[in-house]
């Protein structure tokens, strides 16, 4: 396998030279035959720092130190973030690393029409959308991510992961603490709910300076979609709210629930914290609530319950007409004893009625009996959240069905 540097006094360009299943990066020749190349408006020294970082991110791949790599690709689009071959490049490094999100993301920017080089990458479309048909299956529940910030040098935390700001990438959908820090600054943090259906955007805004005297206390604000009541309970606080509010609060553990809104939630704050928290409706919990599968069990269960039912309506039903047709007591004459004709009558409706009701548990049994059947042998795809639930109303009833299925 061989590997080469071209260069010029312009630009070193990286890009896939090998098998694609290997994804070895080498140079592009920067003589482009186009009439502007990406970069072409750096003064000298950037253009320098460029170049040089370029070798670097090539070094690092070659010798499988893919983060250095990642590292180098990323300090260089600091400099200059115009060539599309960068984020290509930055994408296979991810992928490397194992980080299905992000490679996903980037291989999705370097296939950007409305960028003005993308050109440069039509030799590559194939490989792109290969890639990108492996990792959409891969990272299903991947959610789009861009968060911006008031303040430059400021650095973010999501969960584990942490990023400078501003970020724009991939993360798996769920619910994760945000923390948004700065030397010398009050960090800002908050609670994120991201929804791989449809691009997260948040703003972090400008982190005041501390306070030049020491405080033990911190601020929570708290926001909804509407004037809903939240309960807030924790140190010194046990109280009820009309959001949106904020409130001065001793550095501790908050529990907080709005009972319209099926949300509960609970925050720890540190002194001298701003802490921001949303109040959604029922909070994405991986494997929460009852699936497809539950829902099946239960209206198949009902279902044979209700046909059991229907079957004995029509048993009770023929008892009622056999007394008729063959009465227990009979006189010498062959008079029946035992039963009037109002009897017999009242006994022929009751079994009228029998016959009609078992007719409707019947039905109803099987459209729930095939319903249920339905929801267990399906397909469902797992990561699409898939649910069953009944209406009602004053004038109507069904099931509700949710999800994707194979």
């Amino acid at each position: 396998m061989r590997t080469s540097i071209s260069c010029n006094s312009r630009r070193v360009y990286v890009h896939q030279a090998a098998a694609l299943t290997l994804g070895l990066l080498v140079t592009l020749g920067a003589n482009l035959a186009q009439a502007q190349v990406p970069c072409e408006k750096l003064n000298s020294a950037d253009e320098q720092q460029y170049d040089k970082l370029g070798v670097e991110a090539l070094e690092h791949y070659e010798a499988a130190e893919y983060l250095d790599a990642i590292d180098a690709i990323l300090r260089t689009r600091a400099v200059c973030d115009e060539d599309p071959i960068l984020k290509f490049n930055l994408a296979w490094a991810y992928k490397k690393v194992g980080n299905c999100d992000l490679a996903r993301y980037w291989f999705e920017r370097s296939n950007d029409a409305a960028d003005p080089f993308s050109i440069m990458m039509t030799d590559r479309q194939d490989n792109i959308a290969e890639a990108l048909t492996e990792l959409s299956v891969e990272c299903s529940g991947s959610a789009r991510v861009s968060i911006k910030c008031d303040d430059e040098g400021v650095t973010l935390s999501i969960g584990d992961q942490t990023f400078p700001c501003p970020f724009d990438g991939r993360i798996p959908q769920g619910t994760y603490p945000l923390r948004a820090e700065k030397e010398g600054r009050t960090p800002f943090a908050s609670k994120v709910t991201l929804d791989a259906t449809q691009s997260n955007h948040f703003l972090i805004p400008t982190l005041p300076e501390p306070s030049n005297r020491p405080t033990t206390r911190a601020l929570l604000r708290v926001t909804c979609p509407g004037k809903d009541i939240v309960s807030m309970h924790g140190p010194g606080v046990n109280e009820d709210n009309v959001c949106p509010f904020e409130k001065s609060v001793a550095a501790g553990t908050f529990e907080f629930d709005a009972a319209d809104k099926l949300w509960s939630d609970s925050v720890e704050v540190a002194a001298g914290e701003i802490v921001d928290l949303r109040v959604y409706g029922v909070p994405y919990e991986e494997g929460s609530g009852w699936g497809a599968k539950e829902w099946g069990w239960l209206t198949f269960g009902t279902g044979a319950a209700l046909g059991a039912a229907s079957l004995t309506l029509v048993v009770l039903a023929d008892l009622d007409r056999l007394q008729i047709r063959e009465p227990s007591q009979l006189g010498p004459d062959g008079t029946v004893l035992s039963l009037t004709r109002a009897e017999a009558k009242q006994l022929e409706t009751d079994a009228n009625t029998k016959n009609t009701v078992s007719i409707i548990t019947g039905s109803a049994g099987a459209a729930l009996v095939l319903t249920g059947v339905l929801l267990l042998t399906v397909n469902w795809d797992e990561d699409s959240d898939s649910s069953a639930g009944i209406l009602w109303g004053d004038d109507f009833a069904g099931l509700s069905l949710s999800g994707r299925f194979n």
